[in-house]
Formats: C-alpha cells, structure tokens, sequence
C-alpha cells in the first residue's frame, strides 16, 4: 500500500511471510500471498512481473484458467484477475461471507472453488455457487488450522489430536463416513505421547496422508471403497511433523525441519528420492497441477521452485527473508551499501533489504556453525545456534555482538569481521572475543568523522565500557588496555562516536530522570553532563554539531561550541527521535515529523498505516534520502517526492562561493586532454568579444578566464 504527503511518498515493503503459492497451468507463473500482497514471478527466473494489491490479508490464490487468477481475502472477498502479457487487471469482487475465511481449495475437475470458513463455535466447509453464494457441506469443529484440513471433489477431511476423519459431501453417498485413532505409543517418551498428535493432513483424489508430531506419516488410499478405519501403510523418515503433498501419479513429497525434501512412491517401495542441505527448514510445499513443479517455502521466507522429476533447483523467486527463530534486534543502515536496510535473516544470519524493490539483496552468515536445521524439541533436540543480537560498520570491518540462542551461557561473542574490497558481502573473521552477558550495545566510529580514530565500543547494562581497537596495520583488534569506563551506573541510551566524542544516557537521582554524559574516547574522560529531564529513549549526533536526545518527556538539542555543548532548544513532549547526518525526524504512533535540529522547525510530515516501532534513515544514493520504518504490519520505505529533481539540481550546481556564482563550471566544459585544456583562446575569437556597443559586451567572468589563456605561452610539445 503506498499514500503520499506534500513532499513524501510512503509504500509498504512486501516483507510478511508468504502464505501460498500456485501454479498457472503452463507453469510458467507462479503466484504468492503475502499479507494482502499477491506477487506474480516467472517461474523459470523467479523475477518479479506484477503486484496485486487487496485490501485485506490473502488467505489463497488459484488459476482457473491460463490468464485469470482468482483470490480469496481473509474476511472474505474473492477477486477475479486477467492477464495481458505481463499486465493483470481486475475484473470483478464478491463478497462472500462476514465470517473470517481460513481457507480455501479450488477443484479444478468439477471447476468448483470450497470455502473454509470459521464461526468461532464451529468450522463450515462451503461451496462457492455460480451466483456467488455459499451452500455448506460439512461442519468441523473449532480449533482446527487450516494445516489440518483438506478437501477433495469426494469428501472433506481434517485431523484432530489423535484421530483423522473423513467426511463424505453432499451428493456422494457412495463415500463412507470414517475415522482413525492413533495408539502410538512410544518407550521413554513419558508425557509427551500425549502430545503426539496429528498436525498435518493432505488429500487428492481418493488418497489421504496425515502427519503425526514425531513426524510419521499415515497414508490411507481408496477411500471411497474402504474408508480410513486402517491405515495402509506409514512411513518415518522424518524427526518432527513435515510438510506434506500428494501427486496423482501415486508419489507423496515431504519436507520439515531436517532441511531434506522426500519423494516416496504410495507403494512403500525401496528409499525416498531426497533433495538435501537445503538453506533452511521448509515451512511448506505447495505443487502444480500437472506435479512437474513444487514450490518449497522455507523457514527463512524464502521460496524456491524445484523440478519434481529431476529433484532439482530451477529457480529462486525475490522475496524478503523473515524467520520467527532468529532475533529481531538488528535495524540499521550499512555505509557501503547505499539503499540497503539491514535486518536479522535466517539464524546467525543478516541480511541486506532492498525496500523499493522489496527483496533481499544479500544473506551473510554471521555463525560459521550448521544452524540450518530447525526446531525439533519436541523430539528432545534442542537447536542452539548463535546469532547476531547487534552489528556495527566500521569502515571496512563489521562488529557482530553475538548471543547463544536456546542455551543459558555466562558469556556473548563479540567479533570483528574483515570486508572484501569490491566484494563486501564477503566477510573473514579478523578476531572473535567472549565479553560479559551483560554486553547490551556496540558503538563506534561513524564513517563521516574523517581524522579520527577508528574504535569500538562495547557497553554493558551496568556502564561500564570497553574500548578495542585495530592493530598490527588493522589486520586484528584488541582491547585498549587503558580505555575504559567503570562507573557503575545503569545504560540506558548511547550515541556512535562522532568526532572523537561519545554520549550517554544514565540515571540521575531518583525522579526517573537521566543524564547525557559526553566523553573524549581519546582518553575516556568526561566533557560535559547534560540534564535529561526524563528516561533517555536515544541520544545520537547529527554529524552537523548538534546533540539531539528524546526521553519520555521532551526531545533536547544542544550544540557543539568551542569545546562546550550550548543548549538550543526543546520540545515539551514524548516522541521517538531519529537523527544522523540524513536529516532529523521524530515520530509518535504512525506519524513521522522531518524537522530542522538547528531550529526544531517542521520541514515535512507524513503518516504510516500502522504504529511504529523502529525508524532508520539510510542513504539510498548521494541524492535521495531513503527513511525505512518497522510497523506492526511489517516494513514501509518513503521518500521525497522531489528527489529526481533534486538529483537535476545538483548536477548543474557549484559551491555558493562569490567567485563561483561569478561563473559557474558547467561540467561539459570540462576538456578531454590537457592540451586541449592549455590550448590559448584564438586571437579572432578573444578581438570578436569586444565587438559591438558597451552594454551588449559579456560579464567579466567570461571574459577574464579567455583573456588570461590568451597571454599564456602555448604548452610545450615533447
């Protein structure tokens, strides 16, 4: 969703998990629902060829002919699309039903779209009819995901606990009504049998598979002749509930979280076809019609297309990588990859953001372990795996403070990694050191405080600061053995170092009220202390002399003056504050002010569909100021509306010297050589400048720099 102010222009970044995937019949498009996003990609590239846009959260999407594609929304609403080369239009909307819809199937024989709709009390299965009403054919009871229930053109069926029901629809008597109970029971597995119940379950044609959490898998074919009272057979190659699809040439594919994907054949016969290491557990399969491609939905977001015969890769479509088990604490801009957000991945991972083209640019793995698998505790494996809980870029090398994830350690990792000149999403670890578990935050040197020294912070919850440095020509770092704070009073905020100073936010007294403290980290030693009045939310330099901090209260600024901070002004109210060298904007709820830190004036203002979390500024080129902000409904990116003309702007600008404006270069001036550049004007040409009446002859500007290069001597020639 995109909205516009006066001067900026705000677009949702198509970052929430996807939810479904299908198929056009030719497979050569693939559709994804992602929050009420559904994105076309080609599927033999996986590029991205159209966005449709909806109101609501999708639920599921499905071709029922080669160019129309049908959606169905959350609360509801189905709509109908049609293709024209790489264009979709819509052609018609239908409200269905008030109720939330959970799912919904397409059973392209009888050309016949089911509804699963939840009434809180109670789940109903329901035919769309012709004139777009409902007509119900079966009730299930409440509770159930929408994993654990499927439908055919022949009956519906759903798991719950320990037993799988099969549910003949209205007009085939001929299919029995059936059921099976579960009594697996498994040695040393104590109370958790209990909870060993079916989570998934499939179905197409007459044949059922269903999953139970240790991750057996129950087939039961010929339904509509025997029912499911026993199970034909079950497999179990897999250690937790996978995610499950059945072929209707008597083949069953199955993936989780040993990051494997089965084939087996419905016969039981001989090992499974596998497709191994894949880059992360699958969260979901979903395959077309004819079974020659199946979309594999990964942990991490995202999504892959494999060849079903061949078990092999085709294609990778452009997603955003979102994954629930990795920590959410990065949200930052990186220097050297202008445009790029950057945000926590998969686990022990980060990854760069494209927000205008919603992908991500470049996954990098911070953990040099197997994190790979996902989470199977239920079986008793429990996955520990670092990852990245902060990260700095310090020129050249990137600073990752690390965390044990799933396991209580006394300690965190601080690392320093080495960038590859011209390739910086290759990173070599430089030096890898355990600091206190108090470890909250890293700092360092900004890349604009040219002249300074390079040096990193590390700050714990009690104060106290660590000060590392490079070494032996900055090939390693170590820890300044006479840098470092240990006053002990609680951290509540801090800046990055700009211009050799820092600040920070601590307690002051007992009214709930901070102190900024600024400190020369050439020798660790105090400057200034600055009143506060309120909990410190952030406190950051501009990079232009002014010191900006938000409490719970106010917003501050003071200025740097002849070695003293000069307070300038404040704001008397609660918001959150983003500065950097980009521009200053605060924000409160969902709206965000663009405001001067010299005056407090209000430059712009703009609002966001969803209340704010976190907020970043990231310079998109040396042009255009990208601001990034993380909602509760995801990512949204804005941006000046004016920034192509600015970009036209400065192309034809000078420095705003008097002798500039006197006579602006213009850059197509500029020669190709330095003879040419040396050459002396011609004579005939300098005479021709003074021809004509007084006040038609040219500024001095244009004539001076001709009458000097007439009275230089031509260059010499070698």
């Amino acid at each position: 969703m995109s909205s516009t102010s006066d001067d900026w222009s705000t677009t949702c970044v198509q970052s929430l998990p996807v939810g479904c995937v299908a198929f056009n019949l030719t497979n050569t498009v693939t559709a994804t629902c992602a929050g009420c996003f559904c994105i076309l990609y080609t599927t033999s590239d996986g590029k991205r060829k159209a966005t449709l846009e909806h109101t609501d959260d999708l639920v599921s999407a499905f071709f029922v002919e080669q160019d129309k594609l049908v959606t169905i929304t959350k609360c509801g609403e189905m709509v109908e699309w049609t293709s024209s080369g790489d264009t979709f239009s819509q052609v018609s909307s239908h409200k269905l039903t008030n109720f939330p819809v959970k799912k919904a199937f397409y059973l392209r024989e009888e050309e016949r779209c089911v509804l699963v709709v939840d009434h809180e009390t109670h789940i109903t299965v329901e035919n769309v009819m012709q004139d777009r009403s409902l007509t119900q054919i079966a009730q299930l009871p409440a509770g159930l995901s929408p994993e654990q229930i499927s439908v055919t053109s022949s009956f519906v069926t759903y798991c719950s606990g320990k037993e799988v029901f099969a549910i003949p629809t209205d007009g085939n008597p001929m299919v029995p009504a059936s059921s099976y109970l579960c009594k697996t029971h498994i040695e040393g597995f104590g109370d958790r049998n209990a909870a060993n119940v079916f989570v998934r379950i499939t179905a197409l044609g007459d044949t059922i598979a269903a999953t139970l959490s240790i991750g057996r898998v129950y087939v039961w074919s010929h339904v509509s002749q025997k029912g499911i009272q026993d199970s034909a057979f079950s497999v179990h190659w897999h250690k937790v509930a996978p995610s499950l699809v059945l072929t209707p040439f008597g083949g069953l594919l199955s993936a989780g979280a040993e990051t494997v994907l089965c084939k087996f054949t419905l016969s039981g016969a001989g090992r499974p076809s596998m497709l191994p290491h894949l880059a992360a557990p699958v969260r979901d399969l979903s395959i077309s019609e004819d079974a020659s491609h199946l979309a594999v939905i990964l942990e991490d977001n995202s999504v892959h297309v494999v060849i079903t015969s061949s078990m092999t890769l085709l294609s990778s479509l452009q997603t955003v990588v979102t994954c629930d088990r990795s920590l959410n604490t990065v949200f930052c801009s990186d220097p050297l990859w202008p445009g790029a957000l950057v945000m926590n991945g998969k686990p022990g991972s980060l990854q760069w953001i494209d927000c205008e083209k919603s992908l991500t640019r470049q996954q990098v793995s911070f953990s040099l372990e197997n994190v790979a698998d996902g989470d199977m505790s239920f079986t008793g494996i429990t996955s520990t795996f670092p990852d990245v809980e902060r990260v700095f870029f310090l020129d050249s090398v990137v600073v990752t403070l690390e965390q044990i994830i799933n396991f209580d350690e006394d300690h965190k990792r601080l690392r320093f990694w080495k960038r590859t000149k011209g390739d910086e999403m290759t990173v070599q670890l430089l030096d890898s050191f355990i600091v206190p578990k108090d470890t909250v935050s890293i700092s360092g040197t900004t890349s604009s405080s040219t002249g300074y020294e390079k040096i990193v912070l590390s700050i714990m919850s009690s104060g106290k600061v660590n000060v590392w440095i490079p070494h032996d020509e900055g090939a390693r770092f170590k820890l300044d053995p006479t840098r470092h704070l240990d006053r002990r009073y609680a951290f509540h905020a801090g800046s990055t170092v700009h211009n050799g100073m820092w600040a920070s936010a601590h307690p002051e007294g007992e009214n709930n009220t901070d102190a900024v403290i600024v400190w020369d980290t050439s020798e660790m030693r105090e400057v200034e202390a600055l009143r506060a009045d309120g909990r410190v939310h952030s406190v950051e330099f501009d990079g232009k002399g002014h010191l900006v901090c938000a409490t719970d209260k106010s917003v501050r600024c003071w200025r740097h003056v002849a070695l003293r901070f000069e307070f300038l002004w404040v704001v008397e109210q609660s918001l959150r504050v983003h500065v950097s060298r980009l521009g200053a904007f605060a924000w409160s709820e969902n709206t965000v002010i663009e405001f001067d830190a010299e005056t407090a004036a209000m430059k712009n203002s703009f609002s966001l569909e969803s209340p704010i979390l976190d907020f970043v500024a990231i310079a998109h080129d040396d042009l255009t100021v990208l601001v990034t902000a993380k909602t509760e409904k995801g990512l949204y990116f804005a941006h000046p509306r004016a920034s192509l003309k600015k970009s036209e702007e400065k192309s034809s600008s000078t420095a705003k010297t008097p002798f500039a404006q006197l006579a602006p270069v213009k850059p197509s001036s500029s020669q190709k050589n330095a003879e040419a550049a040396l050459r002396p004007a011609g004579k005939a040409a300098a005479m021709r400048l003074l021809e004509g009446p007084a006040h038609t002859l040219p500024p001095i500007s244009h004539i001076a720099p001709l009458f000097i290069s007439h009275c230089l001597a031509p260059p010499l020639r070698e």
